[in-house]
């Protein structure tokens, strides 16, 4: 109905358009949430599964958060949740919470307890799961206590805390699992299960506004900022920063961050209350100050981290710490950076070897810090191969092997060939990586069965390995990815191609060669081909071997035959130019070749070489047949410029050479090309003039340049068309106006010979003037 068309349109373009704010968004998916007719529901669908649009897949989250939905949506949903974006997760998350059929529960729980997921992906999972009070949620949550994950047993731990509303066992795992124990098989009434349902229901739609509140809340302090005059702009933001809500300190912290990034000078106040806020109530706020003073990066910012770093609890705000820490780069940190890399807690010690890399990476370690280094990196990293497959550490082991690579030592191979095996791909890659930085040719062995590993980055990683390692020894298996045949992702393809030019690029004369040579078959592979043959050409050319006109010529055919003759017919005369001073029989072949190339790129410089009166009655009629049937092509696609520059150089400069019947024939085409090139540039110039007056500037640009381009034979159609303008009477005096000063503007640049116009005169006065210029033209 026309009704409910018009409310589809217009609810679909408040979700679609980006400057709508949430509310709308929200308001607006929430309307079509509760329309019957079926568009809405595909329309809803349509816009979560749009990863283009992430408002839009929040919003339709909420709004089913809030009302429910149908299984049409669960999909979807169950996408944005496992998906690579984090900020879709949990409002997905929440959503799925809301369905008490259709196997979502199940769906649910099957993907908090898959250990093969990613961490962040369990854990929204985990946190959406204290939303349903049904037990096999629960089973599944005391099941997670005993997850190898200590992060996931928490999280658990929290969840049954939300949903059974006791408080009091917090993250002690042993109570959690005797409370279920005594209560795992007592009977739940229906009354007691809907009546939990609607009340879950009305949790997740407050905790859904809460959280809705402090994004406006946050949004609406930016847009007080930058309504205020930027005089003011500091004041403010101290003020934001010594606010007593959390979530406005936390949009200060974010706009002092900009504020240093562009470059402004930080009064001594702002900066003493960042200082101040790592003491914050706010783990949060502390995490956000400690990368605040880490990027003021005054003299005692270290000193201020460090002594936090001593009395901090929170293991987030701890890794926060030694991340900023790490960003300074500052020696004094290393001590306590080492000590935190043996830390319990897997993101603490993770954040301590990448605090590790960052400072060992901008100055060398003397060698009592690069013993210790290696003795902590090598201890943790044992300690965290104790831990079961699947990987529930893999963040941890990557910062460690990152961490080896750039301290660098002979004691770490083992461990990082032993890494380089793990199923976690990240963990592979930041192995292949250290082992590239480290250096060791022995560890190519192991490296090179990665260029055909299931993960896009490790292949990259190994190939760019092997080329650093051993390139020469490894080039087969570097070349073998850049076959489609063997490497389906491009972006590997190229890797390859690159990492072997590398190699190529110190290459000998016979490895060049036999790599030309077995390219020479890949039709995907020309562009390739042709540079290793430049690469064996400049080589033989210092070595000055006898082969090089043979690879000249291999040159040139494949530069003529990827539609490069221009490129192709220097390398082809160079050839030509060697072979025959060493009277060679090839010498005449070549020629022919350098002729071809050429003519092919309608260079007049092919006439100039047949005109040499030293080349054979034999050799100069067979390149005269090659221009006859050049001439005929060009003509035959249309292409009158080569045409005519190609004929009349030969009329000029093969004069002694031609018969009467080939002169008679050369200037026959030469006059139908002129005639047809005429009528086309008169054809093509009315067109342009026509948009060179039309409303569109893109478009006037456009037609200007392309007049331009055409030079001289643009001057006699331009006359021509403001002949015809002055003529035709009918037409307004204006737009004759614009018309005449546009083409007037251009033939002053294409022909300043053309003087003695007077746009004031009469017409026929000025109709008499461009006749004038015609005749001399």
């Amino acid at each position: 109905m026309p009704a409910e068309e018009m409310e589809l349109k217009t609810l679909i373009g408040q979700l679609a358009d980006p400057a709508r704010d949430s509310k709308t968004k929200i308001e607006a998916a929430e309307l079509l949430l509760s329309r019957s007719y079926p568009e809405a529901a595909k329309v809803l669908r349509g816009f979560l599964e749009d990863s283009s649009n992430r408002q839009a897949q929040v919003a339709v989250a909420d709004a089913i958060t809030l009302h429910g939905g149908g299984p049409i949506f669960i999909e979807p949903l169950t996408a944005m949740l496992t998906g690579r974006e984090d900020s879709v997760r949990a409002p997905a998350g929440r959503a799925l919470a809301t369905y008490k059929d259709h196997g979502v529960t199940k769906k649910l729980i099957a993907i908090a307890c898959d250990r093969w997921h990613e961490r962040a992906v369990r854990l929204v999972t985990i946190e959406s799961l204290h939303r349903i009070l049904d037990k096999r949620v629960v089973d599944a949550l005391v099941r997670l206590l005993d997850d190898p994950d200590r992060v996931v047993q928490n999280t658990s731990c929290q969840a049954l805390a939300k949903l059974t509303n006791i408080r009091a066992f917090g993250v002690d795992r042993m109570r959690w699992k005797r409370w279920w124990q005594r209560n795992k098989n007592k009977d739940r009434s229906e009354w007691l299960a809907d009546l939990a349902d609607n009340l879950a229901r009305a949790k997740a739609g407050l905790e859904t506004d809460n959280i809705r509140l402090r994004d406006r809340l946050a949004q609406a302090m930016r847009d007080l900022y930058a309504a205020t005059p930027a005089d003011q702009r500091e004041a403010m933001v101290i003020t934001f920063l010594k606010d007593p809500l959390a979530d406005v300190r936390l949009v200060g912290a974010k706009l002092a961050d900009r504020m240093i990034a562009g470059g402004d000078e930080i009064p001594a106040e702002m900066r003493k209350q960042i200082v101040a806020m790592l003491r914050d109530g706010n783990a949060s706020v502390r995490s956000q100050a400690a990368l605040l003073v880490a990027n003021l990066g005054y003299a005692e910012a270290a000193v201020e981290l460090l002594g936090r770093l001593k009395v901090e609890k929170s293991p987030e705000v701890r890794a926060e710490l030694l991340r900023a820490l790490g960003q300074l780069h500052d020696p004094l940190a290393l001590p306590s950076v080492l000590a935190e890399i043996e830390s319990d807690s897997e993101i603490v010690a993770a954040a301590a070897a990448a605090a590790l890399s960052r400072i060992a990476a901008a100055q060398p370690l003397d060698d009592d810090q690069h013993d210790s280094a290696v003795k902590a990196l090598l201890g943790r990293y044992a300690r965290a191969g104790q831990v079961a497959e699947p990987d529930p550490v893999a963040a941890l082991r990557e910062a460690l092997l990152t961490a080896m690579g750039v301290v660098g030592d002979k004691d770490f191979i083992a461990a990082l060939e032993g890494a380089a095996k793990k199923p976690s791909a990240t963990v592979r890659l930041a192995a292949v990586n250290a082992l590239a930085r480290i250096g060791q040719a022995r560890s190519a062995a192991i490296i090179r069965p990665l260029v055909a590993d299931p993960d896009r980055g490790v292949r990259q990683a190994a190939i760019a390995a092997l080329g650093t390692l051993d390139g020469q020894e490894h080039l087969q298996s570097i070349l073998q990815r850049t076959d489609p045949a063997m490497e389906r992702d491009a972006a590997v393809r190229q890797q390859a191609w690159d990492v072997a030019m590398d190699v190529l690029a110190k290459a000998d004369a016979g490895t060049l060669g036999s790599v030309a040579d077995s390219l020479a078959d890949r039709a995907d592979a020309d562009a390739q081909r042709i540079k290793v043959l430049q690469m064996l050409v400049e080589l033989l050319k210092t070595e000055k071997s006898a082969d090089l006109p043979a690879r000249q010529q291999a040159l040139g055919r494949a530069l003529v035959k990827a539609g490069r003759p221009a490129e192709a017919a220097p390398y082809l005369a160079e050839a030509h130019k060697l072979l025959a001073a060493a009277k060679s029989i090839r010498a005449d072949r070549a020629w022919i070749e350098w002729i071809d190339a050429l003519l092919a790129a309608a260079d007049p410089a092919a006439v100039k070489a047949m005109a040499d009166e030293n080349v054979t009655d034999e050799l100069f009629v067979e390149a005269l047949k090659r221009l006859n049937a050049r001439l005929k092509v060009l003509a035959g696609e249309l292409k009158f410029s080569p045409v005519i520059l190609l004929a009349q150089a030969a009329i000029d400069q093969l004069s002694q050479r031609l018969t009467v019947r080939h002169r008679t024939e050369l200037e026959k085409l030469l006059a139908h090309s002129r005639s047809e090139q005429a009528a086309a540039d008169r054809r093509k110039v009315a067109g342009l003039v026509g948009q060179l007056l039309g409303a569109e500037e893109s478009a006037r640009d456009a037609a200007e340049k392309q007049l331009q381009a055409m030079s001289d034979r643009a001057v006699v159609p331009l006359l021509e068309e403001m002949k015809k303008l002055l003529a035709d009477e009918e037409k307004p005096d204006a737009d004759t106006e614009k018309a005449e000063k546009a083409i007037l503007a251009l033939l002053s640049q294409l022909a300043p010979n053309l003087t003695g116009y007077d746009p004031a005169s009469a017409r026929a006065d000025r109709i008499k003037q461009i006749e004038t210029w015609l005749k001399g033209q």
